[in-house]
């Protein structure tokens, strides 16, 4: 193989195996090369001036690389692909949405193109070798397609895996917020409920009662709280400290198994002989008998009255 071809060879290899002719061009590589590679099986044509290694394996980072270069040289994944780019566990389409400026004419059959007047270079990086949004804007982005639970279970997940900040949101809604534009309220409702010393939700689980409690007007506890004065005990999901009350959330598996749990009938016990009385919801309580869940929790928190 020819120093320019391993060079693309490289290049590809940071884009999930897909490069674009400017980028062979530019290593001194000819058209007539190019058809040649084709014809060899090296590399396959996937649209006008985009190519992909034949031997790459198909990822959805591919597919969210391919959309980025076949937009042009000025897109981002943004939206759900970005959201996927930054680490939540969200489907990414066949034609991964793509960000555009404005004033960009490109168009994509292999892209869902967006378009923005707004799109300031601190609102873009690079992630897994893919041109993307910043977390925070696309957190922004996505608020005037998401619902309210959708979006807040988004931020969220970033904000609880350190991906980005609440002053990040902050910045980016200040910047990008208008009249009429597309997300503007959505990010105020969010950020209206981002108080000080806010925690973001762990979990989907956590969401489901945090949306229970909200329903029905029960005051809302301290979430993720340390317990222990001298002696550290642990760190609980919820804990409403004047009715000395903590709520394990147990996912749809039991967590860590065997190790975890008896961890955890270790805690419950400390805590209980110190008089903190412990209730556990699982993912089905929540899911299929919120009700039972409701007059449960009421009862314990009324019996401290």
């Amino acid at each position: 193989m020819a120093e320019p071809q391993l060079v693309l060879a490289e290049i590809a290899g940071i884009q999930h195996g897909v490069f674009t002719a400017r980028q062979a061009l530019e290593q001194g590589l000819s058209r007539n090369s190019l058809r040649a590679m084709v014809t060899s099986g090296w590399c396959e044509r996937l649209a006008l001036g985009l190519y992909r290694v034949r031997a790459a394996p198909h990822t959805v980072q591919q597919r969210i690389s391919t959309a980025v270069l076949s937009a042009g040289p000025k897109a981002v994944a943004s939206r759900r692909s970005a959201l996927y780019l930054w680490g939540a566990p969200v489907e990414v389409s066949q034609r991964p949405e793509v960000l555009l400026p404005r004033d960009r004419s490109s168009s994509s059959v292999l892209a869902d193109v967006q378009r923005t007047n707004w799109l300031p270079a601190q609102h873009t990086t690079v992630k897994d070798g893919i041109a993307v949004t910043s977390p925070a804007r696309t957190i922004f982005d996505l608020a005037g397609s998401r619902s309210r639970r959708q979006l807040l279970r988004d931020a969220d997940d970033l904000l609880h895996r350190e991906v980005c900040t609440i002053d990040e949101l902050r910045r980016v809604a200040d910047f990008v917020a208008g009249r009429g534009r597309p997300g503007s309220q959505a990010m105020a409702d969010l950020l209206a409920e981002m108080t000080e010393g806010y925690i973001p939700s762990a979990s989907e689980l956590e969401q489901e009662f945090r949306d229970l409690l909200a329903a029905n007007g029960i005051e809302i506890p301290r979430f993720e709280a340390n317990l222990g004065a001298e002696e550290w005990i642990g760190r609980v999901d919820a804990y409403w400290d004047w009715a000395a009350l903590v709520v394990e959330l147990d996912g749809r598996k039991y967590h860590g198994g065997l190790t975890a749990r008896d961890s955890d009938r270790r805690r419950d016990n400390e805590l209980m002989a110190g008089g903190v009385r412990v209730l556990r919801f699982t993912w089905r309580d929540l899911k299929e008998r919120p009700g039972w869940v409701l007059s449960v929790l009421l009862a314990a928190l009324s019996a401290h009255l």
